[in-house]
């Protein structure tokens, strides 16, 4: 049976994404600045991108 509401969201945040989903996400959001939109282009959570801006140095040096 599959999760939903807020334990749904928080499961599929905690996933990180990998280096494939990481660099199509990155060249999207160049292109658009939009976050949401590059992350469904990258088959990965919005937020858990966002989850990726404070402990992973590299994807912050890598989105400016």
């Amino acid at each position: 049976m599959a999760q939903i509401g807020k334990s749904a969201t928080r499961d599929a945040c905690s996933v990180r994404p990998g280096a494939a989903p990481m660099t199509l996400f990155l060249e999207s959001l160049a292109e658009s600045s939009n976050v949401a939109a590059s992350a469904r282009s990258a088959g990965v959570a919005g937020n858990a991108m966002y989850g990726e801006r404070l402990p992973n140095a590299g994807f912050t040096a890598r989105r400016h």
